[in-house]
């Protein structure tokens, strides 16, 4: 846990910046993570942060320890770590920033680390995971063609765990679009949590600044595209 105050500091300022939810630049965010990477965790554990955790209990709930998993925006590897103490083993990571994927690897519990931006295809052909987890991401991109990509990647029946902060999904209108790709067949909704704290400890997120944990199961990719057209 850094007892650097600078450093504390200097993490504050940076998601200060992405609090209005409104920025989705990669590069931005791929600066950003870059410099934040040797202290990222333990800043986030001074905040109370349990998005990891949370996310791996709905893919053990739902998915069969044996399954290929993607981890969408591994970061320094947090949720890569609460999957692995889950008996997870077959773990892909992808990020935008390196400095953080050098910290992931150094955990030992990816099969294969990517750097790449959520934002842009994936490099996986359709199909290739049975589950796939996303945590503390979506704030900082396109959230609705990212999550088709990851439908993409998944096997039907495969199972997708993404968390979203609450303001957010309220503000985009998020859980109107989920409705309408569920009644296309696109997936099923497996869970929804209420909101929940998302970084207690954070100046500017603790007390208005929630999240919502969202499980789902993959249904055809035609009727993926069928619910992305209405």
């Amino acid at each position: 846990m850094p007892k650097d105050e600078a450093a504390l500091t200097r993490a504050a300022a940076v998601s200060r910046r992405w609090v209005g939810g409104d920025d989705r630049d990669s590069r931005a965010a791929e600066a950003d993570y870059d410099g934040l990477a040797h202290d990222y965790d333990g800043l986030v554990a001074c905040w109370g942060y349990q998005g990891a955790g949370r996310v791996a209990e709905l893919v053990l709930r739902h998915a069969p320890p044996s399954a290929r998993v993607l981890d969408a925006g591994c970061g320094t590897g947090l949720l890569g770590a609460e999957l692995s103490a889950r008996g997870f083993a077959d773990l892909t990571g992808l990020d935008v920033s390196g400095r953080s994927l050098h910290q992931a690897r150094a955990r030992g519990v990816y099969r294969e680390l990517l750097r790449g931006d959520l934002q842009a295809p994936l490099p996986f052909p359709a199909g290739s995971f049975g589950a796939a987890g996303c945590a503390g991401v979506l704030t900082y991109v396109d959230e609705l063609p990212v999550l088709a990509e990851l439908r993409r990647v998944l096997s039907p029946g495969g199972v997708l765990v993404f968390s979203h902060r609450e303001d957010l999904v309220r503000r985009r209108g998020l859980d109107e679009h989920f409705a309408a790709l569920e009644a296309a067949g696109a997936w099923t909704c497996l869970e929804r949590s209420g909101p929940e704290p998302y970084m207690p400890g954070h100046p500017d997120y603790a007390g208005h600044i929630r999240v919502i944990y969202y499980a789902y199961r993959a249904g055809a990719p035609s009727a993926d595209r069928e619910g992305a057209a209405r």
